[in-house]
């Protein structure tokens, strides 16, 4: 199954493309998720108070955060555009190259 990172770069080739990486580090278990699969979930829906939410992120996650994630759906639901570049691996920083290029051949 190809990963996030492969997915987009297949589809920037032949369509506008976005792709963004969460790196806010979760407090919530005791800091053990790190910047986990869903953390971004409760910034993008602005639902930092909810219960579920605070298990996953901590008893307090930046608003900043949030505002900003949340502005960026919204946009990207309302223009098709969330405010920041196309991905294209020509033009945008690719601080994962080292593991996309290691996991490449690797089939699952």
């Amino acid at each position: 199954m190809p990963k996030l990172s492969e997915l987009a770069e297949l589809r920037s080739g032949n369509r506008e493309t976005w792709h963004y990486n969460i790196s806010w580090k979760s407090r919530g278990f005791g800091g053990r998720l790190g910047a986990a699969h869903f953390v971004d979930v409760p910034f993008s829906f602005y639902a930092l108070t909810l219960g579920q939410a605070k298990a996953s992120i901590g008893d307090a996650p930046p608003p900043s955060l949030a505002e900003a994630m949340h502005s960026a759906w919204a946009s990207f639901a309302k223009t098709g555009d969330p405010g920041w570049q196309v991905y294209d691996l020509t033009t945008v920083a690719d601080p994962e190259k080292a593991t996309r290029t290691l996991w490449k051949d690797i089939v699952f």
